[in-house]
């Protein structure tokens, strides 16, 4: 969350300084080039991050990326063993999965008794 408000935080202050440029200090015919290069600059960055990750830059995958990379890194300082843990996942998914055919296989016995 820090990240996402610093994020927004950074924009807006980009946003005011570009209008005080724009509006006060000096005119648009000096500031256009200066944020085509800007606009063009973000464009890099979001293309680098595409090239590195092999996925698009949105913020719901941005913010899995960044919680999963916290998570190994808190995880490795306190010796969390993860292999466990993905297994008991695993099993957790069987579990519910074996869970959810029973219940169907009920649903299905009750009807049949129900029209019997």
């Amino acid at each position: 969350r820090v990240i996402f408000w610093g994020g927004l935080f950074v924009m807006g202050g980009q946003f005011g300084f570009l209008a005080r440029l724009v509006w006060w200090d000096y005119s648009w015919d000096i500031m256009e080039p200066v944020t085509y290069f800007v606009t063009y600059g973000t464009a890099i960055v979001m293309y680098s991050y595409f090239v590195c990750v092999r996925s698009d830059y949105n913020f719901d995958t941005a913010r899995e990326r960044w919680n999963l990379r916290t998570f190994h890194k808190i995880s490795r300082r306190n010796g969390f063993d993860h292999e466990k843990y993905n297994s008991i996942v695993q099993q957790m998914k069987e579990i519910e999965a074996n869970m959810k055919q029973l219940e169907n296989v009920g649903a299905l016995l009750n009807v049949k008794k129900d029209t019997m």
